[in-house]
């Protein structure tokens, strides 16, 4: 991490790894400023827990306001929402369901069919079916930071 870095007119942008291993970096104007996994502040290795202990230490750091932050950024196409929570091992025992199991078996003859496509379409409309509520949660505790 860097000392304070100059604010006049400035965009910050947050970006969250959420999950295994969550982290958060803050840019400006294309440069990053800092960078803190969620282990180097709860002590758990490859820590799950949602950041926000590391977003408040990465502020105050960098002697920005929570207020300042103009974007936020989402590593990754699906982050389920158990990820929000504040437990650190919330990536773990996820008991996968009998049509998960059913799925990956069938993975190989469904990419030999060339029916492939059509397995993805419907996996990824059952994730996003499963994570109707993130955007909400995520607004609501980055608003609880004071973010947004």
């Amino acid at each position: 991490m860097s000392g304070k870095y100059n604010q006049a007119n400035k965009s910050f942008s947050l970006a969250l790894q959420l999950g295994h291993n969550s982290t958060v970096a803050i840019a400006a104007d294309g440069r990053i400023l800092g960078i803190l996994s969620q282990e180097k502040i709860d002590n758990i290795k490859n820590s799950s827990s949602f950041p926000a202990p590391a977003i408040l230490a990465l502020l105050e750091e960098l002697k920005i306001k929570p207020g300042e932050i103009k974007r936020v950024l989402i590593c990754g196409d699906y982050v389920p929402v158990a990820f929000l929570s504040d437990d650190p091992r919330s990536h773990e025992g996820a008991t996968p369901s009998i049509l998960r199991y059913l799925l990956r078996r069938a993975k190989g003859r469904i990419v030999k069919l060339k029916i492939a496509p059509a397995y993805y379409w419907i996996r990824i409309g059952w994730l996003r079916y499963k994570n109707r509520g993130f955007s909400r949660r995520l607004d609501a505790r980055l608003a609880d930071l004071g973010i947004l």
